[in-house]
């Protein structure tokens, strides 16, 4: 992202962000594939790697588009557009892959009803309102480094919500995204001498 928002709307890659850069890419890595690094008994799955990487590719054109891409619409209704276009999508993607009959659970189950709409609100609106509003704000290539603490929050909750154990590898990758968040947000020392 950061790299694209360079070619694409010309922003600078000062040397703090470059810093900031590396040192999340390499903390991001520790996270993700630190159990596989200390021998934890973890398999990495070739297709969960691709898509995966298709996934930040994705990611990488909505920032870009979010970003710069319509500045007179409001985030909120922006945000809106993006859910309601999002489910239909999905659905047609998930009956595709076969779960189009897991679609209708929540049809056949009235209970399940709460769990979804609290899954649309807590697991798609807000996040998008907040992302929407946080690229815009900071712009796609800080933003980009800063979401790099989503797959740390995501093993520090697996760890306390799953009992997953992090390796010591993953806290230094998540210290390093940490470090990085810092790193790219803290303002330039002025060069004026008091």
């Amino acid at each position: 992202m950061t790299l694209a928002s360079v070619r694409v709307y010309g922003e600078r890659l000062e040397r703090r962000r470059v810093a900031a850069l590396a040192l999340a890419s390499v903390g991001l890595i520790l996270v993700a594939l630190g159990p596989v690094m200390q021998g934890a008994g973890v398999q990495v799955d070739v297709v969960g790697l691709g898509l995966g990487f298709t996934a930040a590719l994705f990611q990488t054109a909505y920032s870009l588009v979010v970003g710069r891409g319509f500045p007179t619409i409001p985030s909120g209704f922006a945000s809106a557009v993006i859910v309601g276009v999002s489910g239909p999508v999905c659905i047609v993607l998930a009956t595709m892959v076969g779960q189009g009959a897991q679609l209708a659970l929540p049809l056949e189950l009235p209970a399940l009803w709460p769990w979804v709409l609290l899954a649309v609100v807590i697991g798609a609106a807000i996040p998008t309102a907040a992302n929407v509003t946080g690229i815009r704000m900071l712009g796609p290539s800080r933003a980009a480094i800063l979401m790099m603490i989503e797959p740390v929050l995501g093993v520090t909750l697996a760890a306390v919500l799953l009992a997953e154990r992090p390796v010591p590898l993953q806290f230094l990758g998540g210290a390093a995204v940490l470090v990085a968040g810092v790193i790219l947000q803290a303002r330039r020392r002025s060069s004026v001498v008091v």
